[in-house]
């Protein structure tokens, strides 16, 4: 998922990171998740972009077909 997005969105690919302290997708549950951040509203340049409909766009699209690619793999 992490390849796709950078590759579809242009932004700084800030790398995978498997952590157990991500209690929002950890804590209650127990199937597979992703915690997935496609930028941030604290740094100007990526806001510039989130407010956007085709950013917006773009990210469901590439998330959407990341998804559908994981599940073929299962």
């Amino acid at each position: 998922m992490n390849s796709g997005l950078i590759s579809s969105l242009g932004l700084r690919n800030n790398g995978i990171r498997n952590d157990q302290a991500f209690t929002v997708i950890t804590k209650t549950n127990n199937m597979l998740a992703i915690l997935v951040e496609v930028g941030y509203m604290s740094n100007r340049s990526d806001m510039n972009k989130l407010i956007t409909d085709e950013f917006k766009n773009t990210a469901a699209r590439s998330l959407s077909n990341s998804i559908i690619n994981a599940i073929s793999q299962l």
